[in-house]
C-alpha cells in the first residue's frame, strides 16, 4: 500500500499485553533462506547445523558452532550465491503489561464489590462502568448460530464502530482470516463453527488448542460450569483482574502470562466478521514466547493456504529482511495484512505494522482519545477501540482485554466485510482509511482516525 500513513460461567478481566517479537536474540541461531536445497558443503564450510527446515520455502533454522559470532556468520552467508537472506533468529519478548488506571484498581481491589451497583463503583469512569456492566451481562444471546452472552455482543466498543449496522450489509461470508497467535479454545461457543484447520509451527502439527501443555486439573477447572458469585472481584496480579468465585483464583493465577491471547483475538474476529472463517496459526507459546523463524513460516503458510486477511497482533523492534520478504510475498497474493503498533506509548515504529503494505492499528478509548498505552505516529494507519474489549476466554469463558492486540482484529474483521463485497488488495486498505472518523486534534498520531464499519461499507 503506497498511501501515506498520516493519512462466565467464569468471568476474567485481563489487562492484556501485546506480544512483541524481537529484542533478545539467540546468538547461536540463524534464519536462512536459500534459492535451492541447502548444500551440505555450505553447512560444513561455516560450521552450521540444521535445527529445522521448511522445504517448500528453503527456509532454514540453523545453529552456529559454539563461540561463533552469529552476526559475522550472517554477513558471511550473504556472500554465498545460493543464499537469499541470512539473519539472526530473533527471539520473542514481552513488553511491560498494560496497567489498569488507579481508580479502577482501587475499586477492583476490594474483596466484595458488586459491579452492577453504581454506588459501589462511583470511583470508576463511566466507560469502565459500562465495560463491567457488559462483562457481567450473562443473558444468553443468539449470534450467527452460536449461543453467547449478551455482554459480548452488545459491548460499548462495538457500538462505537457500528458493528451491528454493518452486519446488515456484510458478514464476511466466504472470506478467510488467518490469525497468528498462541492457540485458541476450539470448543468455545463463540468460535464453534467459525474455525477452519490451522497449523502449530511450534510442534509442526495441526494441534492449535490453547490447552496443549496445561495439566489436566487446570484444564478441568477452566472447563467446569460452576455457579459463580458475580459480586466478587479479586485482583490476581499486576496484569490480571478477575471476576470469579474465590475457589478458582489460585488456578487462574498460575496460568501462563499470555494464556487466552489467541482465543481473545479470535473472538473479536468472529464478532466483527461473524461468517468469515478463521485460520488459527500458532507461532507463539502460551507465555508469549516465540521466534522469527516461526512467524515468517506462518505468513507464508497463510498466503499459500488461501487466507484473504492476516491478523498479526504482535510487533517487532527489528526490520527483519526475512519478515519483509514474507510480507511482500503475501501482498503479491492479494492478502490484506493488519498488525498492532505496540503498547509502549511511543512514536517508535515497530514491525510489521510499519511496513507500507500493512495496516498498523493503534488503540483508542471510548471517547475516541488515544489510549494512554498505545503507540502512535508514522506506523499507524488507523485506530480502533482497545480498552475493555469483551471477548472469548478459554474454557467457554469471557474476558475484557486492554491493548492494541485487541484493536487489530477489529480492522482485520472490517477488511473481511469489505472483501465479501468484492473489494480486493489496495481498495480494501483505502476503503478502511478513507472511511475512518478523524479523532483528537491533528497530529495525534492516529493515522486516518478511528474505524467506522458502516461508513466503510456504505461508501461514505
Amino acid at each position: 500500500m503506497s498511501t501515506q500513513r498520516t493519512f462466565w460461567p467464569i468471568l476474567v478481566l485481563l489487562a492484556a499485553v501485546l506480544i512483541a517479537v524481537g529484542g533478545a536474540r539467540a546468538q547461536d541461531e540463524l534464519v536462512v533462506r536459500t534459492s535451492s536445497a541447502i548444500d551440505s558443503s555450505l553447512l560444513a564450510r561455516h560450521h552450521l547445523s540444521v535445527l529445522a527446515v521448511d522445504g517448500k520455502r528453503n527456509l532454514y533454522r540453523l545453529r552456529t558452532a559454539p563461540g561463533a559470532s552469529g552476526a559475522a556468520l550472517s554477513a558471511a552467508l550473504g556472500g554465498e550465491s545460493s543464499v537469499v537472506t541470512a539473519e539472526l533468529n530473533s527471539r520473542t519478548s514481552l513488553p511491560a503489561p498494560v496497567k489498569l488506571d488507579q481508580s479502577t484498581v482501587s475499586v477492583l481491589n476490594q474483596s466484595t464489590v458488586s459491579v452492577l451497583n453504581q454506588r459501589a463503583v462511583s470511583g470508576l469512569s463511566q466507560s469502565t462502568v459500562s465495560v463491567l456492566n457488559a462483562l457481567v451481562d450473562m443473558r444468553s444471546a443468539q449470534f450467527y448460530g452460536s449461543t453467547v452472552i449478551s455482554g459480548y455482543v452488545n459491548q460499548p466498543a462495538m457500538r462505537i464502530i457500528q458493528n451491528d449496522a454493518a452486519h446488515k450489509i456484510s458478514t464476511g461470508i466466504g472470506v478467510v482470516i488467518a490469525d497468528i497467535s498462541n492457540g485458541v479454545d476450539p470448543n468455545h461457543p463463540v468460535l464453534r463453527g467459525a474455525l477452519m484447520p490451522g497449523f502449530n509451527f511450534l510442534s509442526n502439527s495441526n494441534d492449535i488448542s490453547v490447552f496443549a501443555g496445561l495439566n489436566q486439573s487446570t484444564v478441568s477447572v477452566l472447563n467446569e460450569n460452576a455457579d459463580l458469585n458475580q459480586s466478587t472481584v479479586s485482583v490476581l496480579n499486576q496484569s490480571t483482574v478477575s471476576v470469579l468465585n474465590q475457589s478458582t483464583v489460585s488456578v487462574l493465577n498460575g496460568l501462563p502470562a499470555m494464556f487466552g491471547h489467541g482465543t481473545g483475538v479470535a473472538g473479536i474476529l468472529r464478532l466483527v466478521a461473524p461468517q468469515a472463517k478463521i485460520m488459527p496459526l500458532r507461532a507463539f507459546s502460551l507465555d508469549g514466547n516465540g521466534q522469527m523463524y516461526d512467524v515468517i513460516r506462518a505468513i507464508y503458510y497463510a498466503a499459500d493456504q488461501g487466507a484473504d486477511v492476516i491478523n498479526m497482533s504482535f510487533s517487532c523492534d527489528c526490520d527483519s529482511k526475512g519478515l519483509r520478504d514474507a510480507i511482500a510475498y503475501a501482498d503479491r497474493q492479494g492478502v490484506v495484512m493488519v498488525a498492532s503498533v505496540g503498547n509502549d506509548s511511543s512514536r517508535v515504529p515497530l514491525f510489521p505494522a510499519a511496513y507500507l503494505t500493512v495496516l498498523g492499528v493503534a488503540a483508542t478509548n471510548f471517547d475516541d482519545s488515544r489510549a494512554a498505552f498505545s503507540n502512535y505516529g508514522s506506523a499507524v494507519s488507523v485506530a480502533a477501540p482497545g480498552t475493555g474489549i469483551i471477548t472469548a476466554f478459554p474454557g467457554g469463558k469471557y474476558a475484557a482485554f486492554w491493548g492494541t492486540s485487541f484493536s487489530t482484529p477489529q480492522v482485520a474483521g472490517e477488511a473481511a466485510l469489505l472483501m465479501q463485497r468484492g473489494f480486493r488488495g489496495y481498495w480494501v486498505d483505502w476503503s478502511i482509511l478513507r472511511s475512518a472518523d478523524e479523532v483528537e486534534s491533528k497530529g495525534a498520531g492516529l493515522g486516518y482516525g478511528r474505524i467506522d464499519l458502516l461508513q466503510a461499507l456504505s461508501g461514505n
